[in-house]
């Protein structure tokens, strides 16, 4: 190819008569010359893209310039056996056919690039001076160069590679440097090329011989976006091979592209982009509408953006943290993911968790506020004897044992989905809704009350430093926080023992006990029972209705029996006696089947007016039943099919609402026509 530019956009020699013009100038004058020898035609319009520069705005022109390339045959080759071997796993396994779609069809790799900032080439020109007054260069169609550590390095090869040419100007080797000139040539390296070499150029490479290098390299895993597999995982794998003879890690997990809730690309354009420090700190839409004007968006593509911006975010984005929006995206983030549609409305369910936890673990603390461990130390594997613990502190270190044991097979298969649902499922319906609950008698009993108060609070502070450190790779800063704040974590805590960070995660300690799973599950379908009836009859917290159990299963009746003070706390009830084979309840009492074999009743006597409530419950009976009629009526009218769908699902649901409504009224009538 012909160049007819230099490089300040004038026409060089190439160029004939327009040479030194400007290139706008030359491209008048052309059409004007073309005129004046008759040999213009005609001039029509043509749509084409024009490249154009975004900071300055200028036309960006297509020039031929001489490149550096790398030969990439050999590691390219090394690499594919790598990955075919599984020596280097690539995650998801699909793309492994990306891996070698690049690899096995490799072509020379151009890196240089003519930028101002990066790594410069490590490439020296050499041209020989005439003689040693250095005033003329000897010319040459051939360019010599010499790649090389640095300019001193430049010249002692070229005064060996270049000893016979030096020669023949000067016999005295003492003047060969004079007839030297050395230059650097000025591209510099491509970004991935540079960043190829992070693996092992941020630990003291080439000198192998480092703390950090032997301690850190190779790697085990790497964690990126799909999208660079070939541009810098590639890359990082094939200069490990050439450079250092080893891969640079043994695995690779790519992640998942994040998209809008919809599931589309972010794009500026479109006003869907989420910056994540919006979502950490909070942002209006005011604000929002503000940053489409700081780029180089058009005004049709702005007012665009505003308007999806107004669809999305009504009321801007609210603070949410960033624990919240980590746990977010690890809750959606599983091996096989390709996308995750993010949802800020999400991030902000997630914060209210954080909320949870955060003031479950302040309350927890309130417990355990004079009971320091004896060795913090001995955290990871306490010494807790199970023979003077209560029934809930035994259920909550198995709950405990089976979320680590949850936590680390989900981490271990890089199912962050999963990882994130244990922790939920534990903090939340396990420790804060159900064992935070149960223990408050125990816990907040007085001194000599319950004589293994002691025990519970190893439990307790078992639990919460345990679990906080499950939680700490989802939630790094408020786990910190948290951790710190434990007592009796200061005194006596070794080097190592200084952060959570550092600290060992979690690993089963023998406490899964499926019995205990058996018993328990038993005892919370009793509080659901008791709870729904204290609900159906209008009982508030201060209600204590006294309790009977009734079994065919002497196995679940002991059940239920050795277990009454969780049934007692979580339930909110009174006293708890269990009937005699044939032995009746008193009259007075609602019965809720817990399963074929237990029944439990609640006696109402003295809490209610059975005559007015059943007035009552028929009553709203028969409102409700109206409202149903009179909604099934309006959906079966002939004009009904005109009502938009989003009307019609509604009325659905209100349907479908109140015909459960009424089914556990009828219920609520039926039990009440009994006590009368």
């Amino acid at each position: 190819m012909i160049n007819i530019f230099n490089e300040d956009g004038t026409i060089n020699e190439n160029g004939g008569e327009f040479q030194g013009m400007m290139r706008y100038d030359a491209r008048n004058e052309v059409l004007r010359r073309l005129t004046e020898l008759g040999l213009f035609k005609e001039k029509q319009p043509y749509e084409m893209v024009v490249g154009v520069c975004s900071r300055s705005g200028d036309v960006i022109e297509p020039m031929m310039k001489p490149q550096w390339y790398m030969n990439l045959d050999e590691v390219a080759a090394r690499a594919v056996n790598a990955a075919r071997s599984k020596e280097l796993r690539i995650m998801p396994e699909r793309e492994e056919d990306t891996w070698f779609r690049w690899l096995e069809n490799i072509q020379d790799w151009c890196i240089s690039r003519q930028l101002w900032w990066g790594h410069r080439i490590p490439a020296y020109r050499v041209q020989f001076y005439k003689d040693t007054s250095r005033t003329e260069l000897v010319a040459s169609e051939q360019e010599e160069w010499i790649c090389a550590k640095s300019e001193q390095e430049a010249i002692a090869t070229a005064l060996t590679k270049y000893k016979s040419q030096l020669d023949q100007i000067t016999t005295d080797a003492l003047q060969h440097t004079l007839l030297l000139d050395i230059q650097q040539d000025e591209d510099v390296l491509d970004t991935w090329f540079s960043s190829g070499l992070f693996p092992f150029s941020t630990l003291g490479w080439p000198n192998e011989s480092n703390p950090d290098f032997s301690k850190f390299f190779p790697n085990n895993l790497l964690e990126t976006g799909s999208d660079i597999i070939f541009f810098w995982v590639s890359k990082m794998v094939m200069m490990s091979l050439a450079l250092t003879d080893k891969l640079p890690f043994s695995q690779v997990f790519l992640h998942a592209m994040v998209r809008d809730k919809d599931g589309r690309k972010m794009s500026k354009s479109l006003g869907n982009v989420i910056d994540p420090i919006d979502v950490i700190e909070g942002i209006t839409l005011e604000a929002l509408h503000e940053q489409l004007y700081t780029g180089n968006l058009g005004q049709d593509e702005i007012t665009k953006a505003i308007k999806l911006q107004k669809q999305q975010f009504p009321e801007g984005i609210p603070q949410n943290g960033t624990d919240a929006l980590r746990y977010t995206l690890l809750s959606l983030s599983n091996k096989d993911s390709r996308d995750i549609n993010l949802d800020v409305m999400k991030v902000f369910y997630y914060r209210t968790l954080c909320n949870k936890i955060w003031n479950s673990v302040k309350f927890a603390l309130t417990a355990i506020k004079d009971y320091v461990p004896d060795n913090f130390t001995q955290m990871n594997k306490p010494d807790i004897d199970m023979s003077k613990i209560t029934f809930s502190d035994k259920w909550i270190l198995h709950k405990l044992d089976q979320c680590k044991k949850a936590c680390n097979e989900a981490m271990s298969n890089y199912e962050f989905g999963q990882y994130t649902q244990a922790l939920y499922q534990f903090w939340l319906f396990e420790f804060c809704d159900v064992y935070v609950e149960a223990s408050k008698p125990v816990l907040y009993g007085a001194a000599g009350e319950f004589p293994n108060q002691r025990h519970s609070q190893l439990v307790l502070y078992t639990c919460l430093e345990q679990a906080l450190r499950l939680l700490h790779p989802a939630m790094p800063f408020m786990t910190e926080e948290l951790w710190q704040r434990l007592p009796g974590r200061q005194l006596h805590t070794p080097k190592h023992l200084e952060s959570i960070m550092i600290n060992e995660y979690p690993q089963e300690q023998g406490w899964i006990d499926q019995n205990i799973e058996e018993q328990m599950d038993l005892v919370m379908k009793a509080v659901k029972g008791i709870r729904q009836l204290k609900s159906s009859y209008n009982l508030t917290h201060k209600h204590r209705p006294k309790l009977y159990f009734k079994s065919s299963d002497a196995k679940q009746l002991s059940y239920v029996m050795d277990n009454t003070l969780e049934i007692l706390t979580l339930g909110q009830c009174g006293e708890i006696t269990a009937l005699k084979e044939g032995e009746e309840a008193p009259k007075g009492c609602a019965a809720f089947i817990v399963n074929e074999h237990l029944v439990q009743y609640l006696d109402l006597t003295g809490l209610i007016d059975f005559a007015a409530e059943h007035a009552k419950q028929i009553k709203n009976r028969d409102q409700k039943s109206k409202f149903l009629s009179d909604l099934v009526t309006r959906m079966q009218s002939a004009n009904y099919a005109k009502v938009p769908e989003k009307t019609r699902v509604m009325d659905q649901e209100k349907a479908d609402k109140y015909k459960g409504e009424l089914a556990e009224l009828e219920k609520n009538i039926a039990d009440l026509s009994l006590l009368l």
